[in-house]
């Protein structure tokens, strides 16, 4: 709420003349830390919110953003020179898996796994001229190249183990795991 331009519902002091500047949360006089009904300003027709997100009672208790509370997010976050990018973020969609549509999970293979001396990729023409990696389970780079139709890692020098291979082109990467037997 803070981040939006909210503050508590009891305003920066503990009387029931403190605002939070959104005219239909009801006056409230102090802190809320329980899920307890309470009425701190009783000239006042409501009981205190403790439902409100902007109070301290335990998160169980809260399901609640006034009306007015909901305008003033708005405004913030079509205002604000820090909070406009929020408005067409595409943070919370699944990220871009493929180039030009194709998928990594589905065009890009490593076989045979567990691999004894040459372990194979698969991709498809999209991936040529790819780089590969591969690394120890503790970061370090075993190996490198480029793919080309019929790619292969020789791994018969490798020890037995986990290792992760990443494939990279156009910015775009994409990690696999294999085991060396």
């Amino acid at each position: 709420g803070h981040f939006f331009g909210l503050r508590h519902i009891w305003g920066d002091e503990t009387s029931c003349l403190a605002t939070d500047y959104c005219d239909d949360t009801p006056p409230v006089a102090g802190v809320h830390f329980e899920c307890t009904h309470v009425d701190t300003c009783p000239d006042d027709e409501f009981e205190d919110m403790i439902e409100n997100h902007m109070d301290y009672t335990p998160d169980v208790c809260k399901s609640v953003f006034t009306n007015d509370q909901k305008t003033r997010m708005w405004v913030v976050l079509q205002n604000a020179v820090r909070r406009t990018s929020l408005l067409t973020s595409n943070a919370c969609e699944p990220p871009v898996l493929g180039l030009n549509g194709a998928t990594w999970d589905k065009s890009l293979k490593l076989y045979p796994n567990p691999a004894s001396d040459a372990l194979h990729i698969t991709a498809n023409d999209l991936f040529t001229d790819a780089s590969y990696t591969v690394y120890t389970t503790l970061g370090v780079a075993v190996k490198s190249g480029t793919i080309s139709n019929g790619s292969y890692i020789d791994v018969a020098s490798f020890s037995n183990g986990v290792y992760i291979v990443k494939i990279s082109k156009d910015g775009l990467s994409k990690t696999l795991r294999f085991v060396k037997q």
